[in-house]
């Protein structure tokens, strides 16, 4: 029993070490999109040194619906399209 544990004990931490420069690259992308989309920032309090803090953007976030919008609202961003189709957040594209 002893045998099969630690034979199985090598077969994880070889699947882990496989897998990390995985893992990380993909951690490392999502990090780089919450600084990216503003839901992170640095803390600059001098207790803070290297550390991060949810913005207000961030705190807004509480269900997945709540991330898909954003998601859904860089597809065509505002500040992209002409002042004419934009009033009052509301965003009017003309029919053909």
């Amino acid at each position: 029993m002893y045998l099969a544990t630690v034979k199985l004990g090598y077969q994880q931490r070889d699947k882990i070490q496989e897998y990390s420069p995985r893992i990380g690259k993909a951690l490392m992308e999502a990090w780089i999109w919450l600084e990216r989309e503003g839901l992170v920032a640095p803390d600059y309090s001098p207790s803070g040194s290297g550390w991060f803090f949810i913005t207000r953007r961030g705190e807004r976030l509480k269900e997945v619906a709540d991330v898909e919008a954003l998601r859904k609202s860089n597809l065509l961003p505002r500040k992209l399209l002409h002042p004419i189709y934009c009033t009052k957040g509301v965003v009017f594209i003309p029919k053909r």
